[in-house]
């Protein structure tokens, strides 16, 4: 548990160094204060701003990514290694709730009409899974940090009584999360969204059990069997920086970094 500079109680989980000390250690948080809420929105501007220009920079002066459905989310970070060891965030993902209306997938029309029919729930609660970022980690291909992305937000979706995850993601992405045996099920139709994507939807029940099965292939077994993630409250130690190995991407004229801030670039 996690009770000093801000991190409340919560639902710790952690990928602890292997014996052989080669293995990152990952936690993950949910951001509920809005200091931890501004590093989720750094990343995500230094991502889908400014590395693959899929949001316009000039609309975010400040720098932070953000739209009209964080109000109505949940946000969560990953750090690799501890908050006071010189570790760094590598990971990000938000979680929409149905709060104010339809979901953003839902409301553009690309889902099947029965796509949520089920004879278990007569009205199914869905949660969104978006801005899924997955970076900086020393192990390059190794599915260690989408795992505990996705741990979060099936722990998340119990937690709170949701019965399905929906996801607007690319075929490639659906392809790795079958083959970790994830219960993803197509429910739409494919759209061209800066590339091809694709709606999948998860029952929350079968996805834990699956989950389960992906941590001990991945040798965590001293952890706790059950999903947990951390709050991050207070005031974070550290802001958003860049995974070593990356370069800074072409600016504007006239733009200024957001202070503290390595912009991560693909090079």
């Amino acid at each position: 548990m996690y009770t000093h500079a801000g991190v409340e109680p919560g639902r710790p989980t952690s990928d602890r160094c292997l014996p052989d000390g080669h293995s990152p250690s990952y936690q993950v948080y949910l951001a509920t204060g809005a200091r931890a809420r501004r590093i989720h929105y750094r990343m995500r501007y230094a991502v889908y701003c400014l590395e693959t220009g899929f949001e316009a920079a000039e609309r975010y002066p400040e720098g932070f990514e953000r739209d009209v459905h964080d109000e109505h989310a949940a946000h969560f970070l990953v750090r690799m290694g501890g908050l006071y060891d010189g570790g760094r965030w590598v990971g990000a993902m938000r979680l929409i709730r149905p709060e104010a209306g339809p979901l953003p997938t839902m409301a553009a029309g690309h889902l099947f009409p029965d796509a949520f029919a089920t004879p278990r729930v007569e009205s199914p609660r869905v949660l969104e899974v978006s801005r899924l970022i997955a970076r900086g980690s020393p192990e390059r291909g190794s599915p260690r940090l989408l795992y505990h992305l996705c741990q979060a937000a099936q722990a998340y979706a119990e937690d709170h009584g949701y019965d399905f995850l929906l996801f607007m993601i690319r075929p490639a992405l659906a392809r790795l999360l079958q083959r970790h045996y994830i219960p993803i099920e197509l429910c739409g139709e494919a759209c061209d969204h800066r590339g091809l994507r694709l709606p999948f939807r998860a029952p929350t029940a079968e996805s834990g059990l699956a989950l389960s099965a992906w941590r001990r292939r991945l040798g965590l077994g001293n952890t706790p069997e059950r999903p947990h993630y951390a709050q991050l409250a207070g005031h974070p130690p550290f802001p958003y920086r860049a995974a070593p190995g990356y370069k800074r991407c072409w600016r504007p004229r006239g733009y200024h970094a957001p202070r503290a801030m390595e912009v991560p670039c693909a090079g």
